[in-house]
């Protein structure tokens, strides 16, 4: 199902002239995106860092700690937002997109949230992280951008840097530093009132490379399926089968504590999608989003 599905993906963006593009690493980086470097860096955690470091029990999947290499790439400076998913669905509809390979029946499948009478967001919300997006839209929307989505390795390093930071900006923590369930708690609001802010409101949640809401506002996908790491801990480490197409998300969300999920090594997983039709009510959580990337070599 999901190689049927990207091939589709894949002859739908060529379709739209829309193919991948590999600018030369020395280029300007693209409007909107910024440039991560080639090389190496640590990736994940060992047993021997503090549990309080890791965030506990959540941490088991992030071990064991080794080095890798990545190559020179691009990566959105903000989360898709509403306004740009909007104009992607227009475009499908206008290249005459009627059905996706991946759902049982015909139809163009739009966030849960947004209204069912007008099929868009509200007002005021151009600029917040569009959310309810399962994988294999986000997959489309980036190939139809000329871009992808990026792998799990490209996230950490885009978010870490290489100094091993807990955090994008660094090693602090702090409760109003990022777009996260503790900024709801403060208020007063339940987790389940949480609502994302509009991209780059929290100054603080800047990763080094100037990328911009990777500890808050939405989880991500990428483009990697979730397994656990070479040499992993036995304990607690969960396994799926192809077939399942669960897929690896990165980043804290509004709705989810910082100390849990927004640290750089944080990972998390889902299923590509999890209602098969396309106008269903439901097709991820009103808590994942994406981001781009571009080759740079």
């Amino acid at each position: 199902m999901l190689v049927k599905s990207v091939l589709l993906i894949t002859l739908a963006a060529l379709s739209f002239g829309c193919a991948a593009t590999h600018p030369p690493v020395n280029a300007i980086a693209p409007t909107g995106m910024a440039l991560v470097p080639a090389g190496e860096f640590m990736m994940g955690n060992d047993a021997t860092d503090p549990l309080e470091r890791m965030g506990g029990i959540q941490a088991i999947n992030e071990m064991p700690k080794r080095k890798v290499y990545v190559k020179a790439f691009y990566m959105d400076r903000y989360e898709v937002t509403n306004l740009e998913y909007k104009v992607f669905i227009e475009n499908l509809k206008k290249g005459g997109v009627r059905a996706l390979a991946q759902y049982i029946n015909d139809g163009i499948p739009v966030p849960d949230h947004w209204s069912k009478e007008t099929g868009t967001f509200k007002y005021g919300q151009e600029r917040h992280p569009v959310i309810d997006v399962d994988w294999y839209m986000a997959n489309l929307y980036c190939l139809m951008r000329g871009k992808r989505l990026p792998t799990e390795e490209e996230w950490e390093k885009a978010a870490r840097g290489i100094d091993e930071r807990i955090y994008p900006w660094g090693n602090e923590y702090g409760r109003d530093l990022a777009a996260t369930r503790e900024v709801c708690d403060d208020k007063g609001l339940h987790f389940n009132a949480c609502r994302p802010f509009e991209v780059g409101s929290f100054k603080k949640d800047v990763s080094i490379y100037g990328i911009s809401d990777m500890a808050g506002n939405a989880m991500e996908w990428t483009a990697t399926r979730y397994a656990p790491y070479p040499g992993a801990p036995v304990a607690n480490s969960v396994r799926f089968t192809p077939e399942e197409n669960v897929m690896t998300l990165r980043g804290g969300a509004h709705d989810t504590l910082l100390f849990e999920f927004g640290r750089t090594t944080a990972r998390h997983f889902r299923r590509a999608t999890d209602m098969m039709e396309a106008h269903a009510d439901w097709h991820t959580d009103m808590n994942v989003g994406f981001r781009c990337v571009m080759d740079a070599e």
